[in-house]
């Protein structure tokens, strides 16, 4: 018998409840998880209607989808499956919110007519993503993008975390200080444009221990890549995909 391990990611705080065939199976709520995902183990993968609770706020609407395990798809395009190898699942919910286009950010400012955001990425050099709006016939139109730094400071990493550095660097486009983890021989293989090229265009990385060694998840639009790599001398002398 197959066993499959979910790794439910919280993305905010809820209530979520699985049912077979108009029973009910199981509930986990994210308050009751000190970690940043909820594990189930699955031993007979099947179809299920699953239920998300949202906890106390204004601005997130409870929704549910079909969620099946056989094919790995959902009904909801709130509700995203990424299939990894030795039987993980990933499964991300994002929020349903009342309001069509939000423009909630850590720091909005108006200037000169325009809009800006600031919202903090959390990652480990302190980066935040800028975003700038015009006003168009009643929407708002992205003319401008791009990464600082938030005046965090930077701490000797371990070797496990190098790796996750790296990629959020690669994310933020901060391709000096992605480059700045590589081995000389490692260095003059990626080049900014072999970077881009290689690993694409992401739109999260995050750090597992789901296998023999620790590993970063790339997620994409549609599927998810776990990479692991071998640091000498604290810098990444090979990177390699896991399959």
């Amino acid at each position: 018998m197959d066993i499959f391990i979910l790794h439910i990611i919280k993305s905010y705080q809820s209530t979520i409840k699985f049912f077979d065939e108009g029973k009910e199976i199981f509930t986990v709520s994210t308050s009751e998880c000190l970690g940043d995902e909820i594990n189930l183990e699955i031993q007979n993968p099947k179809n299920f209607v699953v239920y998300v609770y949202p906890h106390k706020t204004k601005n997130f609407l409870p929704f549910s989808f079909n969620l099946d395990l056989i094919n790995l798809k959902s009904s909801s395009s709130l509700a995203q499956v990424f299939s990894l190898p030795e039987n993980n699942i990933v499964l991300n919910l994002l929020p349903l919110s009342l309001q069509e286009n939000s423009i909630s950010a850590n720091k909005i400012e108006l200037i000169d007519g325009k809009l800006k955001k600031l919202t903090f990425l959390n990652d480990i050099c302190g980066r935040a993503k800028v975003e700038i709006f015009s006003s168009n016939e009643g929407s708002l139109i992205k003319e401008e993008e791009y990464f600082v730094y938030t005046g965090k400071e930077k701490k000797e990493l371990s070797n496990e975390i190098i790796l996750l550095d790296f990629f959020q660097s690669v994310y933020a486009s901060d391709f000096t200080a992605a480059q700045s983890f590589l081995s000389d021989p490692l260095y003059s293989k990626l080049t900014k444009e072999t970077i881009k090229e290689f690993f694409g265009d992401f739109s999260s990385c995050k750090l597992v221990n789901y296998y023999s060694v620790p590993s970063v998840v790339l997620f994409y639009e549609k599927d998810a890549k776990v990479f692991s790599c071998n640091i000498t001398n604290q810098k990444i002398s090979d990177i390699y995909e896991i399959n």
